[in-house]
């Protein structure tokens, strides 16, 4: 077992951290198939009103903005793909809007590095055709097809468990 996965495995194994998941428990996702495209959705132009509405849809999906609740306490969790399109988002507003204090440089670096980090984690290795900087994105709209993990499936899951938890906290509050 690699060093760094077995330190994951220690740290884990402690009985303090034993009621924490590594991942979110919902079984096996079924694949979907994503063609990548260019898009006229979610453009960088702060006067695009469709597009600061495409935008704004990533900080509101899913329910309770990724974060959800495990275990008989509730102890409160962040899926992963939900912090990543908090700092889509977030790079978003800084492109658009140097001056917003929710898109700070420390906040930024971080969205940048958190993304690094977990790109690489869930690296595809799906192949792609060609080479991407000779490539006129202009009139080769369309490229090739990944496999992914279905995540609309993902949302549905956590709309329904921030469901239960509004739910819980009404009757314990």
């Amino acid at each position: 077992m690699p060093l760094y996965l077995r330190g994951a495995v220690e740290w884990r194994n402690q009985d303090r951290w034993r009621d924490y998941p590594l991942e979110y428990p919902i079984g096996a996702l079924d694949p979907v198939a994503m063609t990548l495209h260019e898009s006229v959705h979610f453009a960088l132009n702060a006067s695009d009103a469709v597009a600061a509405d495409e935008w704004v849809l990533i900080s509101s999906v899913p329910k309770g903005i990724g974060r959800t609740r495990l275990g008989p306490t509730q102890r409160v969790y962040v899926v992963t793909v939900a912090h990543q399109l908090h700092c889509l988002r977030r790079i978003h507003i800084a492109l658009l809007n140097r001056e917003d204090p929710l898109a700070n440089s420390g906040h930024i670096h971080h969205c940048l590095n958190y993304l690094r980090q977990t790109l690489l984690c869930e690296a595809a290795d799906t192949l792609e055709r060609g080479d991407f900087m000779e490539r006129d994105y202009e009139l080769e709209r369309i490229s090739d097809t990944l496999l992914c993990r279905d995540w609309d499936r993902v949302f549905e899951i956590l709309d329904g468990k921030y469901d239960e938890w509004i739910t819980w906290r009404e009757a314990w509050n």
